[in-house]
């Protein structure tokens, strides 16, 4: 027999070998396969993206005289360009992602390309990783947002300048251990009065989504709380910006932040604060919204008595299309091997913000689009049916995921963001002094000895328990 052809059925044997042996662990396999291809890209995309971004210390400064022509080139291309182009892919009906990718590559260096690129990598990594692909509805996102940008929706800049600030983290590695204490990076905006002086007390906390960074959220949100007088910190979350550490989907994020609110409390002696997150931003916010009582309830107990989000003056939450369970977007197993800090043990409670929101006594907007298809809708009413004190929402009819990223709705943001931060300021919204966690219920000796049909008899009808 040939033993090239001998070679192949011994193959053939051992795979299916393989195969039954290992079949109860087929999902684990394909969720690790899948790990390995996501974190490769992102890293991949991460690195590329620290590359292109001005702010980076690193990055080499390009003199006129050493530009190639290519490079010229690519500087000329704009959006409508760009428009025009997905448009005729799309019409053509003859694409893959590396051409979509290749138009994107296009534009010059800047926020716009990097907004693009974070859109196509965040469609990405949801839908090729978890469910099927539809590039056309990725080319219709992108479409949407270049005419968002086209029409003024890119960034609003600040009259002042950043100033960075660094910790270490303290409260994720409490919880998760020693390889979860990593260095985080802020950008603070202080607030200027007419005459240069810096004037407030009040602060916002803002929080970037997925593939963006501190600076760019303050870029889209920034001016709606600076025109109400207030100073801005916009944390990196971990992995990205000037933060270290890896994305961890909004539970180590939210401790991360209640980090962040000690800080401010410490060094800037805050009179009131406000905390608005954008996507992974909102997911963060709704695991921090009440955090004290979220950890002391938990399985996980850490040597640390949290402070509640009152204590440390914040008066008021804005949620924006945040998803209120890791499990939305995969299976357990797959979110363990993120290193998301974890573990079988206590997966179930802690990546459900819910067992959060339900001890929330701050007042919360929940900002949501309703064509997101990125993080369905219906969490929105999740977060409103959970949170038992004072909360609005606001349904964008026709949003997509993130839409004030890229400019859509802009006007209508700006009026209900305001409008909630003069409600907080006015203090006089109907809101719980605290919301006590439930109280388990003790089983008495006899109950202890009643059958499973008995308890069910003496619990719905107590008039005739022995």
């Amino acid at each position: 027999m040939n033993k090239k052809f001998l070679s192949i059925i011994t193959k053939v044997i051992i795979i299916w070998i393989v195969f039954i042996l290992c079949m109860s662990s087929s999902v684990k396999a394909f969720n690790i396969y899948n790990y390995s291809s996501l974190r490769n890209m992102i890293k991949e995309y991460y690195n590329n993206r620290n590359e292109e971004t001005q702010h980076s210390e690193q990055q080499e400064v390009v003199k006129p005289d050493d530009k190639n022509e290519e490079a010229t080139e690519s500087e000329e291309y704009k959006l409508t360009e760009l428009k025009r182009d997905l448009e005729v892919m799309k019409s053509s009906g003859n694409y893959s992602i590396n051409d979509i990718s290749g138009l994107i590559d296009k534009l010059p260096q800047g926020e716009d390309k990097t907004i693009l690129n974070a859109i196509k990598e965040m469609f990405v990594k949801l839908q090729e990783t978890f469910k099927k692909i539809d590039l056309k509805s990725l080319l219709d996102k992108l479409i949407d947002a270049i005419t968002s940008l086209m029409g003024g929706g890119s960034s609003s800049s600040l009259p002042v300048e950043a100033t960075s600030i660094y910790m270490t983290s303290d409260t994720a590695g409490r919880f998760a251990g020693e390889d979860y204490n990593v260095k985080l990076h802020a950008n603070i905006y202080k607030h200027v009065d007419e005459s240069g002086n810096e004037d407030s007390d009040k602060w916002v906390l803002l929080i970037h989504p997925f593939m963006l960074n501190g600076s760019m959220i303050v870029n889209k949100l920034g001016p709606y709380y600076y025109e109400k007088g207030y100073n801005i910190i916009a944390p990196d979350l971990r992995s990205f910006g000037d933060s270290e550490g890896e994305v961890a989907l909004g539970f180590l994020e939210s401790l991360d932040i209640y980090d962040w609110l000690e800080l401010l409390n410490s060094d800037y002696k805050p009179s009131q604060v406000m905390v608005h997150g954008i996507s992974l931003g909102g997911a963060t916010t709704n695991f921090l919204s009440g955090i004290d009582q979220f950890i002391a309830n938990g399985p996980t107990k850490i040597d640390k008595q949290l402070k509640s989000l009152r204590e440390l003056k914040v008066i008021g939450l804005v949620e924006d299309c945040g998803y209120t369970n890791m499990t939305e977007f995969a299976g357990e197993s797959f979110l363990l091997n993120l290193n998301i800090g974890l573990t079988e043990e206590n997966f179930d409670y802690y990546s459900d913000a819910t067992n959060s929101l339900k001890y929330c006594n701050i007042p919360i907007l929940i900002i949501h689009g309703s064509n997101d298809t990125t993080v369905d809708p219906e969490n929105a009413n999740t977060v409103a049916n959970t949170v038992k004190g004072y909360k609005e929402s606001w349904i964008i009819d026709g949003g997509v995921h993130a839409s004030i990223i890229v400019g859509m709705n802009a006007e209508e943001y700006k009026e209900h963001v305001q409008s909630f931060i003069d409600k907080c300021n006015n203090g006089d919204l109907e809101i719980p002094e605290e919301v006590k966690p439930e109280e388990p219920e003790i089983e008495t000796e006899e109950n202890k000895n009643l059958g499973i049909f008995e308890k069910i008899f003496k619990y719905f009808m107590p008039w005739h328990s022995r």
